[in-house]
Formats: C-alpha cells, sequence, structure tokens
C-alpha cells in the first residue's frame, strides 16, 4: 500500500514540476519568442526550422486591405499622374497605327509591338516612347527604336542608332500635343 502512496504522490509532483516548468518556459517563449528563449537548446537546423515556423505563423491573420487604405489620418487619397497628360495624349496618337504591347500612363512608358516591314522580312523594329516631364517642355519626351535582323532563325539586335528617327517622332509628338489641345 505505502508504495501505491508513494507512486501517486511522486506523480503529482512530477505533474506539478512539469507544469512549473511548463508555465516558465512559456513566459520565457514571450519574452524571447519561441525560437530565442535561452532556456531551449537548439541546435543550429532545429533553430532555422523553429524560425522558418515563426515566420509561417506571422502570415497566418486574414489581410485587411480596408485598414491598409485607412492608415493615415483617415483623408481621401489622390493619385495624380507623373506625366504631362497632353504629351501623353500626343504620344499615343503618335502610335495609333501599330500594335501597342505596353502603355503605361502611370509611368509614362509606351512600346510598340514588333514591327514587320514586307519587303524586309529579316528585319524587325519596335518604338519605345518615355514621358520623363510633368510639364509640356520638349524635352519632356524621350523615344529610342529598336531593330533586329534574323540570322539562322535567330533575332539579333542589329546595333544601330536610330537618332534621327526617334527625333522624328519626338517632333511628331510635339506636333500632336498642338492639335490635340
Amino acid at each position: 500500500m505505502f508504495k501505491y502512496i508513494l507512486v501517486i504522490f511522486l506523480s503529482f509532483s512530477l505533474i506539478s514540476c512539469s507544469q512549473k516548468k511548463n508555465d516558465t518556459m512559456e513566459r520565457l517563449d514571450a519574452i524571447y519568442g519561441e525560437c530565442d528563449n535561452p532556456q531551449k537548446k537548439l541546435g543550429k537546423i532545429e533553430y532555422n526550422i523553429c524560425k522558418d515556423k515563426e515566420m509561417a505563423k506571422m502570415g497566418t491573420e486574414p489581410l485587411n486591405l480596408t485598414d491598409i487604405f485607412n492608415r493615415g489620418g483617415g483623408g481621401t487619397t489622390t493619385l495624380q499622374p507623373t506625366v504631362n497628360p497632353a504629351l501623353w495624349r500626343a504620344a499615343l496618337k503618335t502610335v495609333d497605327q501599330y500594335s501597342i504591347k505596353i502603355s503605361d500612363n502611370s509611368g509614362g512608358y509606351i512600346e510598340t509591338e514588333w514591327l514587320y516591314k514586307p519587303e524586309e522580312p529579316n528585319k524587325r523594329c519596335l518604338i519605345k516612347i518615355q514621358i520623363v516631364s510633368e510639364e509640356l517642355i520638349s524635352t519632356g519626351v524621350a523615344s529610342k527604336i529598336v531593330c533586329e535582323q534574323k540570322q539562322n532563325d535567330q533575332w539579333y539586335n542589329d546595333g544601330q542608332e536610330y537618332v534621327e528617327e526617334s527625333k522624328q517622332i519626338v517632333l511628331s509628338i510635339l506636333q500632336n500635343t498642338q492639335t490635340l489641345n
């Protein structure tokens, strides 16, 4: 009988001690973080796994977009373009006969699809236009023409600068600003 009482007493003691240890570990986890608790002896791999799990837990709360947009005083947000609208419209008018690959009005960037001439099947070109100013000035727009040659079923940059042609595109954009306003 004494053995049974001793076993029960020791069991309660061990349970009590383990509960105190768990409470202490939880308190230290709250202070240092689960992975950086000085009472835990984690190896390098175990520590990395623990940190990965900790990082994964950070994203478990649902994302509330309303809270994100309402930060900072609750005022209204106005998005204002950083490019001159007249130059933007004129640039679009200048390349409206071509297929457009990229048209980003907030960044002021336009890029056409590859352009081909039937008489030159092994050559293709594209036009890039960047509106770089909020003001209506001649230096507020830049353009570039990129051409490639086909050799052995591969396209290679032809290495030429099309300075005069690029200037003509800029002049056309500037002229179109006058007719569109």
